[in-house]
């Protein structure tokens, strides 16, 4: 998204378009009521929302990383999670209980350090 300075001008153009591309606000009498205020505070919104879809990506490769980690048993490798409900236990999480694949490891986060830098 376009960055703005202090001393740009904006135009009513230009608030119309930004509303409707980021904001997904397309009915202009919402728009035309709009303060300065609340237009601002939407934008910060939209921000905020881009940073949250960026943190999501992010940890969507992390945990695609942590979804390869593999094992040793008795000499063999093998999957650390062998089936989806080990990786991610839903019934759990919505319980409020604390599972193994919510608990992230000192190894978890050198993984997502050296995915962040990529």
């Amino acid at each position: 998204m376009e960055g703005t300075t202090q001393s740009e001008v904006i135009t009513y153009e230009d608030v119309v378009v930004r509303l409707v591309r980021y904001a997904n606000i397309t009915d202009f009498s919402v728009i035309d009521r709009m303060t300065i205020v609340q237009y601002s505070l939407i934008m910060e919104g939209v921000n905020l929302r881009r940073i949250d879809e960026l943190e999501n990506l992010h940890l969507l490769a992390f945990k695609n990383q942590l979804v390869k980690n593999t094992k040793e048993v008795g000499g063999e490798v093998v999957p650390e999670f062998k089936t989806f409900e080990d990786f991610f236990d839903r019934k759990l999480i919505e319980t409020g209980i604390s599972s193994k694949a919510l608990d992230v490891s000192e190894n978890e986060i050198d993984i997502y350090k050296m995915l962040a830098k990529t």
